[in-house]
């Protein structure tokens, strides 16, 4: 390690304690990286330089983990492939999920948002949410048929029902609308916005809204995971694309993005890899932390 001796690199994919010997340093390297389209791309498969960048990051102790707005049930495959060993963010900021269980997981009452999620299913919206960290939908949507067909998920069917607005809660609700009309998701994020602070919620252009937990978003996520780990954001390096990513790299004292990154992400970094997906991940960890 040249470049960031006594700091870490947060890269929303991982965090390490140094080692010499036997002896662990009180000093830590961590990266943690985004997923969707910046780890992997519109497949969702993880590719080899993928696994060949965990095999180069074990081999000289450095962990890595993820900072992700997937829940819980569809990043574990990868944490599992990539043999993730310390906590990773999902749920962006939701959920802090360690490989022995879930160190937190925070809802948000289904109730004040009833009026809502019944006119978007009304208007064919798809709304998909999860509890325990574990998707559902309302509703078999032309857009849920498709994931479904192309990457086998939401298989798990089960309308809202008025004993679940009275009294369930949610770790994220996500509501769709996949025409990307722009009037559709205007009125969904209005509504959000008059609850005040009840929520937070995240916005994908004109696609889609995200609601979680008010204050939970990737960059707190990542901040309770650098305090757990006793590190400070100052030296955290992160690796984001996409809105739920601009936070988190405001937040962090390192930034990098890969090259097919949102326009408006590009100017917040340090660094923009010239290669897409799991290559610029690679070409930016090494940018930072030497061969």
């Amino acid at each position: 390690m040249r470049k960031f001796e006594k700091k870490i690199c947060a890269i929303l994919y991982n965090v390490y304690p140094k080692r010499k010997g036997n002896l662990t340093l009180l000093h830590y390297d961590a990266i943690l990286f985004d997923v969707d389209g910046t780890l992997i791309d519109s497949s969702e498969q993880l590719t080899d330089t993928a696994r060949e960048m965990a095999r180069w990051l074990k081999d000289r102790n450095v962990l890595f983990t993820f900072a992700t707005g997937r829940v819980q049930g569809m990043t574990e495959r990868y944490a599992q492939d990539m043999q993730v060993s310390i906590p990773y963010v999902a749920t962006n900021g939701a959920a802090l999920i360690a490989p022995d269980g879930v160190l937190f997981r925070r809802k948000v009452p289904l109730k004040p948002l009833e009026t809502m999620l019944r006119k978007a299913d009304s208007m064919g919206m798809s709304i998909i949410y999860s509890e325990d960290g574990y998707e559902k939908v309302c509703c078999e949507t032309p857009y849920i048929l498709r994931q479904r067909a192309a990457f086998g998920r939401y298989n798990d069917v089960a309308p809202l029902t008025q004993a679940d607005y009275d009294g369930k809660q949610m770790e994220k609700i996500c509501v769709m609308d996949s025409d990307k009309t722009g009037d559709k998701i205007d009125y969904v994020e209005d509504f959000i916005r008059r609850l005040g602070d009840q929520y937070s919620y995240t916005r994908y252009g004109d696609k889609a809204v995200e609601i979680v937990h008010p204050g939970c978003t990737k960059a707190a996520g990542v901040a309770e995971l650098a305090k757990r780990l006793n590190i400070p954001m100052s030296d955290v390096l992160a690796i984001g694309d996409d809105e739920n990513d601009l936070q988190m790299l405001r937040l962090a004292g390192h930034t990098a993005t890969v090259q097919n990154a949102l326009a408006k992400v590009k100017p917040l970094v340090a660094y923009v890899s010239p290669y897409c997906h799991s290559a610029g991940v690679f070409d930016a960890v090494k940018h930072f932390i030497g061969e």
